[in-house]
């Protein structure tokens, strides 16, 4: 392999410099958004741009909107066609905006709590917000005090999340996730609770449906992984399919979204019923949120051709987001049984497995995907994961290293490895590459979940909950980021904010004992030990019967996370011999769990005459942490 020379070294070193002064930068103007001056009227960040968006000025000028850009009060963003914005506000509100509209921050609510106060109004006054078009997602850390208008109708939201939907000066339409909306026009009102459907129109009484899935809803605003490799797409196709395939992939990697689009709708004007054109078409659908246009691709590529890999794969990944496993798993087994010998019908399934926390199953499938094809990235990604996950990180920097020298620059490749770099105890360099990969793409939360983790690490932990909750604006619909959520708020003992992420998580995915251990370290917080124990016996249910510690994907590892001695509250209610019958079960099971001899240090220390046991675990818990820069002062 031919080095690198000095100049070109320093060049990356440059670069990367620079990805991380932006950053720090951004991150600082977005924190001091109470520092700005009142006359300022700061309204939040434009966090990430996807097509073509725009910032219409309160003063009359008009930019080009980019990621981090400051946006004030009177501030109008609008997006293009297949474009999409997500926004941070100064009080904390959430908000994704569709292709095709317009949204105006009328107003930032003053007295805010957080990490962002609002400073452009007065205490005790809402936050109001504009929509003049299009259709707009809207999560807010508590409800009440907050106002959508559009043209023909205004929301008083006491929600927490819905999604509002503007037919130019036609109907509006409210769907609500969580919590109560009062919609109303001049003819009258009516009250919306969730999984309800409000509809208002010009002169006419608003009205109140059911929503049969509410997750439709929002399906706009979630991310699907779309990696295929070009010959996924079929086998033996004309070369004028195989050419248009081919042109689309390298306009799409190019950030070319229209340019991607073109050459597919040319071929299917004078081939509509080509499966492998309208899988294609699909996928770059499903990249720019168009969710239910992908889903009739689909459906219509799988009609012409039910074996289609490309067609089953995509639509196994548009069912996994959804969490309708069930239907995933059909559709990834279709896709392996037409094609057994197919690395990417095995990825498929491995997701699926992934999904109902099968992981030894799915490393099986990807381990196969690797042996067929060891170019495959998406395999080399997602067996990385698995095994981070399960604490094998030596394993995972194999794995990841070998997907560096498929695509370094790759946005997922950079994010483990900033991941792998934190497992290290490089928090620095860690935070160098993933502000890099969130530049290389802005969509992705896993990258602000990495930072976030970096920046609690070192102490800064305003920052930290800043990444928390734009990895949670951007993927709004992963239970993991919200349960670190949770566990971000808990620092700032924000308690009603942290059980609202972590009840969020539980209902995103059921089977995930991770908001059940924070949500027990905060119920104990608030001194509720029997509440608190009952959350870590659920946790513990979830968890095949073991005691749980800290995340099941385990990415943070000891670096961020705050050490909790379920042992304690135990011994608060006097169960120091169940707490101790416990912590035995659990180091059987892994004698090398650190977190495991903190818990029976714990339990021996509430029992008498076990002094000198209790001492013994405490060392044990030192010697078993996972080395990095932290493992000896952790207790100190």
């Amino acid at each position: 392999m031919t080095r690198m020379s000095n100049r070109s070294s320093f060049a990356v070193i440059l670069q990367r410099s620079a990805v991380c002064v932006a950053r720090a930068v951004a991150i600082a103007g977005l924190l001091a958004l109470c520092a700005t001056d009142a006359s300022a009227a700061p309204g939040g960040k434009l966090v990430s741009v996807s097509g073509t968006v725009s910032v219409h000025r309160a003063g009359g000028t008009t930019e080009i909107g980019a990621p981090f850009e400051d946006l004030a009060v009177g501030d109008r963003v609008e997006t293009g066609e297949r474009s999409r914005a997500a926004i941070l506000l100064a009080d904390e509100t959430q908000v994704k905006l569709n292709s095709l509209s317009n949204l105006t921050i009328t107003a930032i609510g003053g007295a805010a709590s957080g990490v962002l106060p609002a400073s452009a109004g007065a205490a005790g006054e809402g936050s109001v917000l504009s929509l003049g078009q299009g259709e707009a997602w809207i999560r807010r850390k508590s409800p009440g005090g907050f106002e959508m208008r559009t043209p023909t109708a205004s929301a008083a939201i006491r929600g927490t999340e819905f999604d509002v939907t503007q037919a130019g000066a036609g109907e509006t339409r409210v769907a609500v996730l969580d919590g109560v909306v009062s919609l109303r026009n001049d003819v009258g009102d009516v009250s919306l609770a969730a999984g309800a459907l409000g509809t208002a129109r010009p002169g006419q009484v608003p009205t109140r449906t059911v929503l049969v899935e509410p997750e439709n809803a929002v399906q706009w605003t979630l991310y699907y992984p779309t990696r295929l490799a070009s010959a996924d797409y079929g086998v033996a196709l004309p070369d004028a399919t195989v050419s248009a395939i081919a042109e689309s992939v390298a306009a799409e990697n190019r950030g070319d979204g229209e340019g991607a689009r073109a050459p597919l709708t040319r071929r299917l004007a004078a081939q509509p019923d080509d499966a492998a054109l309208l899988a294609r078409l699909a996928a770059l659908d499903l990249a720019s949120g168009r969710a239910a246009e992908a889903k009739s691709g689909l459906d219509r590529a799988l009609a012409v051709e039910p074996g289609n890999l490309a067609a089953r794969a995509l639509s196994s990944v548009y069912h996994v987001v959804r969490n309708h496993l069930d239907d995933a798993e059909v559709d990834a087994q279709a896709a392996l049984d037409g094609h057994p010998d197919s690395a990417s019908a095995r990825v498929a399934l491995a997701r699926v497995r992934q999904a109902r926390f099968d992981l030894a199953g799915a490393e099986t499938l990807l381990r196969a995907a690797l042996a067929r094809d060891p170019s495959n990235l998406a395999a080399h990604l997602d067996l990385a994961r698995i095994l981070f996950g399960s604490d094998r990180v030596a394993e995972a920097q194999e794995v990841l290293a070998r997907a560096r020298t498929l695509a370094s620059g790759d946005a997922e490749v950079l994010t483990l490895d900033g991941f792998a770099a934190l497992a290290r105890g490089e928090t620095e360099r860690a935070s160098g590459t993933l502000a890099e990969a969130a530049h290389a793409n802005p969509d992705r939360g896993e990258p602000h979940l990495g930072l976030g983790l970096a920046h609690f690490r070192r102490g800064a932990v305003r920052e930290g909950l800043t990444e928390m909750l734009i990895a949670t604006l951007l993927e709004p619909r992963v239970a993991l980021y919200q349960s670190y959520l949770g566990k971000s708020y808990l620092e700032f003992r924000r308690f009603d904010e942290a059980l609202g992420a972590l009840e969020r998580a539980s209902q995103l995915d059921p089977r995930d004992p991770t908001p059940w251990v924070y949500r027990g370290a905060v119920l104990r917080d608030l001194n509720r030990p029997v509440d608190a124990v009952e959350a870590y016996l659920h946790a513990v249910e979830l968890n095949d019967n073991r005691a749980v510690y800290r995340s099941r994907f385990l990415l943070d590892r000891d670096l961020a996370a705050k050490n909790i001695s379920q042992g304690q509250v135990y011994d608060e209610l006097g169960f120091s011999a169940w707490s101790t019958s416990q912590a035995v079960s659990s180091l059987e099971h892994d004698p090398l769990e650190s977190s495991a001899h903190l818990f029976l240090a714990s339990a021996f220390g509430g029992e008498p005459d076990r002094n000198n046991a209790a001492a013994s675990e405490l060392l044990q818990t030192r010697l078993t942490l996972p080395v990095n820069a932290n493992t000896f002062n952790t207790f100190n």
